[in-house]
């Protein structure tokens, strides 16, 4: 008989941020999106084993939720999965479809984090060459584990449809690495499902441990075998939005160019060491109302906004109702929040506190700010028009990380000139709106 196996979270009220659209600024202690219940977010970007206990027989062999039903002369040697049941609901992307000879047996379900953005068994979906992993990991970042698979009991449901609901519990699956995964897994489903087929090549890694306060906070980097990664630490698991900012950085910028590094982002600099970068700056600590040279403030600001982009109606168009403006929410701890307007009222550098921003300095709230400013522009650019931006001024080789002159601003400029055609003239506008040609 055709039977239907569903994984699902429960996270109850643990998930601390906004709303996915977040417009009307209220409600920042919401779950992963509105409260719709236990079974309202599936066990995504899962590899799952289903046994039949009273055939011994395994239903379903360490394939992904919802990817794909076995296929006719499937040669997996792990799977038994006698008649081809029909296809999988796309909609219900933590379930498995297999076939019982009882449905009054009892079931073994043991799944574990893994995710593979390609599928070769489907060749309808789109291959983006994508993964995403979860690690615990200590604070030297040098031991970290891949956790072995969860294992549940559960007795067959005779209607056909078997649902299960993890708590989120350390006993179980569903723990604080969890979070940062789904705010990432939907910011790339939402671009797939708006057309805009997310960038290639990007092998997404998030480190997280409750015990040890990682290093940097949180950061894009490659860290794990020299592969696209993310580190969450601290307090910043809490935040979609951060999770999504730093995803950002991978999918517009540092996937794409395996080469850009550290040496191509300065964040040293401050008003009195100007023209030179602060001398005792070590670190990489920024804000959105910082003045940065303008190669930081550029990275930073496109992460800010495709954040915006994956957790807001980015055109005012999914949430009639509400505030025309939208967010960026910032975590502060799992209390409270900073939140921020998209756009702002009015370019920070002129009227920074520290000094206006002189040539080769801006902010990141100004590039939010800009970038969404464009994206609302009559020409209606796409997101990959926009993701790679950056990436193609970097291409170009003329990359400045810090200099006091409009170099950067004119390079990234001409770099436009040809990658945005027809819709240059509305990022040229929304640029001088905030005052990024310096």
């Amino acid at each position: 008989m055709p039977h239907r196996l569903c994984l699902y979270f429960d996270i109850g009220d643990h998930f601390w941020d906004a709303s996915p659209r977040a417009a009307d600024g209220m409600e920042f202690w919401e779950e992963y999106g509105r409260n719709l219940g236990p079974t309202a977010y599936p066990a995504q970007r899962r590899l799952a084993r289903i046994l039949d206990e009273s055939t011994g027989q395994v239903v379903w062999g360490w394939r992904p939720l919802g990817g794909w039903a076995p296929l006719p002369g499937d040669s997996d040697p792990a799977c038994s999965c006698g008649v081809q049941p029909p296809p999988p609901d796309p909609g219900d992307a933590g379930c498995a479809d297999f076939e019982l000879e009882d449905p009054s047996t009892t079931l073994t379900v043991e799944w574990t984090r893994w995710a593979i953005w390609d599928d070769p068994q489907d060749p309808t979906a789109p291959a983006t060459g994508n993964q995403i992993v979860g690690y615990n990991c200590d604070e030297t970042m040098t031991v970290c584990d891949f956790e072995i698979p969860s294992v549940a009991g559960v007795n067959a449901d005779l209607a056909g449809k078997t649902t299960v609901v993890i708590p989120f519990l350390p006993t179980f699956d569903m723990t604080p690495v969890d979070l940062p995964l789904w705010a990432i897994t939907f910011a790339e489903d939402r671009f797939a499902a708006l057309g805009e087929q997310p960038l290639e090549d990007t092998r997404l890694f998030v480190g997280y441990d409750a015990a040890n306060v990682l290093p940097g906070y949180t950061q894009a980097d490659r860290t794990f075998g020299n592969q696209p990664s993310v580190v969450i630490a601290g307090e910043s698991w809490h935040s979609k939005f951060t999770a999504a900012h730093e995803y950002g950085h991978q999918q517009t910028m540092a996937a794409i160019h395996a080469a850009f590094g550290p040496s191509d982002l300065n964040y040293c600099y401050h008003p009195t060491t100007y023209p030179s970068t602060d001398p005792t700056c070590d670190s990489p600590q920024h804000l959105m109302s910082s003045s940065e040279w303008q190669g930081a403030a550029a990275i930073e600001g496109m992460g800010h906004w495709y954040s915006v982009a994956a957790w807001n109606d980015v055109d005012d168009e999914e949430c009639g109702a509400c505030a025309v403006r939208t967010h960026y929410v910032q975590v502060n701890d799992a209390t409270n929040a900073v939140a921020s307007d998209v756009p702002r009222n009015s370019p920070v550098c002129p009227t920074a506190i520290d000094a206006p921003c002189p040539a080769g300095v801006n902010n990141e709230h100004d590039w939010l700010s800009a970038l969404r400013m464009f994206r609302l522009s009559g020409s209606k650019p796409g997101f990959m028009m926009m993701f790679t931006m950056l990436a193609t001024y970097y291409g170009t080789g003329t990359w400045i990380a810090a200099d006091p002159s409009n170099a950067f601003w004119l390079g990234f400029d001409q770099a436009m000139t040809g990658h945005l055609g027809a819709t240059h003239p509305d990022w040229q506008a929304a640029a001088q709106a905030w005052r990024l040609d310096r």
